[in-house]
């Protein structure tokens, strides 16, 4: 009778041991699911990205402009400099040099680009996937 105690306090442990395991990592990916991007906002004519605090990620050099593309869609967020634009990461560093008329957000890993009114697609690092050779209509 006592071995048969002490495998049920061992499967007891193991059970609680293997819920605890799931709370974890439900509590985590739920963290992750909710680490809410920085959001941009204009400051002293300057596109600032702020946190959920209001506070300033990531302050950039360059002028504030009304876009959808400056959100974050796959950890990149457009921005422009003398009228052409590009992307930058999470910390504000040049991931795409500015060299188009016209960029979308992300997804899936390419962007919708325009180049003198011609449309094209590129990937993550800025290579050209389909040269802007199109109309859209």
């Amino acid at each position: 009778m006592a071995p048969r105690k002490i495998m049920s306090r061992k499967v007891i442990l193991q059970v609680i041991a293997f819920y605890a395991l799931i709370a974890i990592c439900v509590a985590q990916e739920i963290e992750n699911d909710n680490k809410p991007l920085p959001m941009p906002v204009c400051l002293d004519g300057k596109m600032v990205y702020i946190n959920n605090f209001g506070r300033i990620v990531i302050k950039t050099p360059y002028d504030c402009y009304q876009f959808g593309q400056n959100k974050f869609s796959e950890e990149l967020a457009g921005f422009q400099e003398n009228k052409k634009y590009g992307f930058i990461d999470e910390t504000g560093k040049i991931i795409i040099q500015p060299a188009f008329d016209y960029i979308g957000g992300f997804s899936e890993g390419i962007a919708e680009v325009r180049i003198n009114g011609k449309w094209g697609f590129i990937d993550r690092t800025g290579q050209m996937l389909i040269r802007p050779q199109y109309d859209k209509t």
